[in-house]
């Protein structure tokens, strides 16, 4: 029952989500924050004390304004939401979330070439699921939707739910 209920929530979160899409006044940033909240609900990171950090790559001053915002109304169960940003591929690492923004796309295999670990990195630009993002935001029939690639996220120390594979494209 308790899976049931979970599932449910899950599913109710994303329809939201969807439905914020639709919405004129919201825009694809404030979408694409509240899947990645909901993603942190439904992806395993080994324990930590710390709190939990959402890195995007790049200056994107309305994206980072989406997070921050998403932040300051969200928690991931007892843990509070940081935001940073990181200028280039270089200076990140540091986080648990590493979200690269299609305009930053150009650095993903820097990224990738670190080899972060207990990081989860999600991107935008189509074809970068199959090349080694965790998740991935694409376009279907004009809505936003997301891939997962399940090895990568296993691969960098994490776990994801079976009911988050079941709302993505796996690849």
């Amino acid at each position: 029952m308790n899976k049931f209920l979970n599932f449910r929530y899950l599913l109710v979160a994303f329809l939201v989500a969807a439905s914020l899409q639709s919405n004129a006044q919201a825009t694809d940033d404030q979408v694409k924050t509240v899947f990645v909240f909901n993603f942190t609900r439904y992806i395993q990171w080994p324990t930590n004390e710390s709190d939990f950090t959402i890195g995007i790559l790049g200056n994107d001053a309305a994206l980072e304004k989406a997070f921050l915002d998403m932040a300051s109304k969200k928690s991931t169960s007892t843990k509070k939401i940081i935001i940073k940003s990181f200028t280039s591929a270089s200076e990140a690492g540091n986080c648990d979330i590493l979200y690269i923004p299609k305009d930053h796309s150009a650095q993903f295999s820097q990224v990738k070439a670190k080899d972060l670990k207990n990081v989860l990195i999600i991107t935008e630009k189509a074809g970068l699921g199959r090349q080694g993002s965790g998740i991935n935001f694409i376009e279907v029939d004009g809505k936003m939707r997301f891939e997962i690639n399940k090895g990568e996220i296993e691969r960098a120390g994490l776990k994801v739910s079976s009911q988050l594979l079941g709302l993505a494209n796996e690849v």
